[in-house]
């Protein structure tokens, strides 16, 4: 039937639109009534990144959280790598250096997508991780890897850890 396409047309306009029905609490109404997981989750990840971003309506980064969670559980790989930011930077949640681990390698299993915002943080903490051999064995070779999207990605902090490798080789 034309209900599942009706509901994604009405939530991608509720998030689309700055008129009275360009709301994220409308649009995360709809989102939870789509049967389908693998749109819900992507539309449960999109609210999230509105109030993550504050691009519609206020910023919040707890109901931010909510949304990146309930995308999650429904299978989408894209919002672990927003879980995986909070982890890491302690955004409504405790810092965990392990659960942002676990939630930047199921992302960046699924994405190779540097503008996707996580994607900056997630190659740049991977990299830490294997330069440094917290968390993970120490493997030079793969942290460079990982360096070198970081800074394809605009990560200056990265950068400067290259720039240090390099004038230690020299």
């Amino acid at each position: 039937d034309g209900y599942q396409p009706a509901v994604k047309a009405v939530v991608d306009a509720s998030l689309s639109s700055n008129d009275v029905l360009g709301d994220l609490e409308t649009a995360g109404e709809y989102a939870v009534k789509l049967e389908d997981p693998r749109i819900r989750c992507n539309l449960e990840r999109k609210i999230g990144e509105y109030y993550f971003s504050g691009l519609i309506g206020e910023k919040d980064l707890r109901k931010a959280y909510y949304w990146f969670e309930a995308g999650y559980a429904d299978g989408g790989k894209g919002a672990a790598g927003y879980l995986g930011l909070n982890y890491e930077k302690g955004i409504t949640v405790e810092p965990d250096a392990e659960k942002a681990l676990m939630y930047y390698r199921e992302f960046l299993d699924c994405y190779n997508i540097s503008g996707m915002l996580p994607y900056k943080y997630a190659v740049a903490f991977m990299a830490k991780a294997y330069l440094e051999g917290n968390l993970v064995e120490q493997d030079m070779e793969t942290g460079r890897e990982y360096l070198v999207k970081a800074i394809e990605a605009g990560d200056s902090e990265s950068l400067m850890t290259m720039r240090k490798m390099t004038d230690n080789t020299v």
